[in-house]
């Protein structure tokens, strides 16, 4: 979540499926996100920078029930995709910290559709410090150099896959700690309690 002083963007963390490359995450303080995903199906791919607000699950198949409830209860309750995410945090079915190993799923703020919520193909892990997955900018500019090679029919430079971690970065720590707190402000305004 802290970005350095030149305007570089850091990773917060990484998602690492098996056979794939990982995919990185950047996070501002107020919760717009950007995913790169070195690889996929379509290709490399970096999304737009969006609104988007994280969970985190200990399984998979947990993060995959946690946003069908999210559908569920938008659509149901009539309240907003991160209202619905918000509750399921409150019951306990998912957190809004990262750890490694976790399960991670987001929603975009807007309507249901294909992409949201979100729920990544692989596990939670950090990049290690001063690692080419840790610069969130240098990443981004990498990978659209190679989704253009793709396009282009020419030979694509390798993805970044060396240097992650199962240790918690600081970037990973100042969000956990936005987080929380903004849970808790949630969980406030919810309850009617100041």
């Amino acid at each position: 979540m802290s970005d350095n002083n030149q305007g570089r963007k850091s990773t917060v963390f990484l998602t690492k499926e098996d056979g794939r490359a990982p995919s990185a995450y950047h996070i501002d303080q107020q919760s717009h996100s950007q995913r790169v995903r070195q690889e996929h199906r379509h290709g490399p791919t970096v999304t737009s920078e969006k609104l988007r607000y994280q969970a985190f699950t200990t399984t998979k198949h947990m993060a995959k029930a946690v946003s069908s409830l999210v559908q569920q209860d938008s659509q149901r309750l009539g309240v907003s995709n991160e209202f619905a995410l918000r509750m399921q945090i409150m019951d306990g079915l998912a957190t809004p910290t990262i750890r490694a190993g976790s399960a991670h799923l987001e929603v975009s703020t807007g309507t249901f559709g294909k992409g949201n919520p979100h729920v990544s193909g692989g596990t939670v892990m950090f990049p290690q410090q001063g690692s080419p997955l840790s610069d969130f900018t240098q990443l981004e500019a990498t990978t659209n150099q190679r989704r253009q090679q793709a396009k282009q029919h020419q030979p694509v430079s390798p993805p970044v896959t060396a240097s992650m971690s199962q240790q918690i970065t600081p970037q990973a720590q100042a969000f956990n700690q936005q987080a929380l707190k903004d849970q808790r402000s949630f969980v406030k305004k919810f309850s009617g309690s100041d």
